[in-house]
C-alpha cells in the first residue's frame, strides 16, 4: 500500500484517509448518484438557489430512455473525428496537491472550498498544485461564472491544472456541429445556457432550429470556448493519475482510450484491483468521498448535495476538504 516517497504522496494514503474520515466522514460503498436514475423528484441547494431536480441516491439501473441517452453519448464520443486532447506528465516532489470534484455550475460551493485550500495550505513550504476533475459546467446554476473564474489566475502562491470531463468535450461536439442539440441538452446543458443569459423556450418561439444554435454559438464568449477544447484529459505521474471518470485496468497510462478517460465506470471499478497505481478520480457523485482499493471518488454531487469536495495529498497526509 505504500507510495514511492518522490511521488509528493503520502505512504500509507489508505491508512491515512480512513483515519481521516473518522471525525464525522466516514469512508463507505455508498450508492452512487447519476443523472440516468431520475426516479425521484427532490429538492437540492447549489449556489444558495434552491432547485427541484429529478434524481436520486441510487445503483445503475436507471429508467431505459436517459441509459439509452448515456450509451449514445458514449458511442458517439468513440466515433468523433477529433484531434486528440493533451495529457500530462506532473512531478509531483515536494509538491501539496489539492484534487478538486466535479463541480458543475456551483460557483458558490468552488468559491468556499477555494478558501478553504487556501487556509489549509498556509501550513506547508512545499509547492502548492490544485487539480480540477472536470464537469465545471452543466445542471448547476452557474456554469458561465466557474468558467470565468478558473479562465482566472488561481490563488497566490499556487498552480492549478484544469482537466476535460464528459460535459466539457461534450458541448464543444454540439458548439461545433458534431452532436445534436438534443443529445447534449439531456446531460443538463439547459442550465449552463441560462447561465450565458439564454432562454431556450424563448429563443425556440423566435428562430428555427438551426438558428438558435448559431446564436447559441455567438453567445458563449469565445475565450470560454477556447479554454474548454484545451483542456487536458490526465495528469499523473508513474505513482498516481488524475482523470475524470477512471481508466482502464490493464492498459498503460500511455495507451489509454480518451473516452475511457472521461467516461468509464464499471470496467474501472470492477478492475481496481488490477490498478498500477493510485486513481484519484469524480465523473460517479458518491454520498461521501469513496476509496476502493487505489482508487479515491471524490464526486459528491454538489449540484444536487450542495457539498463540492476536494482531497488533500502530501507527505504530511490526506485529508478531505469540503465547501
Amino acid at each position: 500500500m505504500k507510495m514511492h516517497p518522490s511521488s509528493g504522496v503520502d505512504l500509507h494514503l489508505a491508512a491515512r484517509l480512513r483515519l481521516s474520515t473518522t471525525a464525522g466522514h466516514a469512508l463507505g460503498h455508498s450508492p452512487y448518484l447519476f443523472f440516468i436514475c431520475g426516479a425521484k423528484w427532490l429538492r437540492r441547494t447549489c449556489g444558495g438557489k434552491t432547485l427541484l431536480a429529478e434524481s436520486v441516491y441510487c445503483n445503475e439501473e436507471g429508467p431505459s430512455s436517459l441509459k439509452e441517452t448515456f450509451q449514445s453519448l458514449i458511442g458517439f464520443a468513440r466515433q468523433r473525428n477529433t484531434p486528440s486532447r493533451p495529457r500530462i506528465e506532473v512531478a509531483l516532489g515536494n509538491t501539496v496537491v489539492y484534487a478538486v470534484g466535479d463541480v458543475h455550475g456551483c460557483f458558490e460551493e468552488l468559491l468556499s472550498l477555494e478558501r478553504k485550500i487556501v487556509a489549509d495550505a498556509a501550513q506547508f513550504d512545499d509547492k502548492k498544485l490544485i487539480i480540477m476533475l472536470g464537469d465545471y459546467i452543466d445542471r448547476g446554476p452557474d456554469s458561465a461564472r466557474v468558467v470565468e473564474h478558473l479562465l482566472a489566475p488561481p490563488p497566490d502562491g499556487f498552480q492549478r491544472i484544469c482537466l476535460a470531463g464528459n460535459h466539457e468535450t461534450a458541448l464543444i461536439d454540439y458548439l461545433e456541429g458534431r452532436l445534436a442539440r438534443d443529445l447534449w441538452l439531456a446531460g443538463g446543458g439547459a442550465p449552463t445556457l441560462r447561465s450565458y443569459g439564454l432562454d431556450l423556450a424563448y429563443l425556440s418561439n423566435l428562430y428555427s432550429s438551426t438558428d438558435v444554435d448559431q446564436v447559441v454559438r455567438n453567445s458563449i464568449p469565445a475565450a470560454h470556448v477556447e479554454f474548454l477544447r484545451s483542456l487536458p484529459v490526465i495528469a499523473y505521474s508513474r505513482q498516481i493519475a488524475f482523470v475524470h471518470a477512471g481508466i482502464r485496468p490493464g492498459v498503460a497510462i500511455e495507451k489509454q482510450d480518451e473516452t475511457d478517460l472521461l467516461y468509464i465506470r464499471n470496467e474501472f471499478f470492477d478492475g481496481t484491483d488490477q490498478l498500477d497505481r493510485w486513481v484519484i478520480h469524480g465523473h460517479t457523485p458518491v454520498q461521501n468521498p469513496s476509496l476502493q482499493g487505489r482508487r479515491l471518488n471524490i464526486d459528491t454531487g454538489a449540484y444536487m448535495s450542495g457539498r463540492l469536495t476536494a482531497v488533500r495529498l502530501g507527505t504530511k497526509g490526506a485529508r478531505f476538504l469540503f465547501s
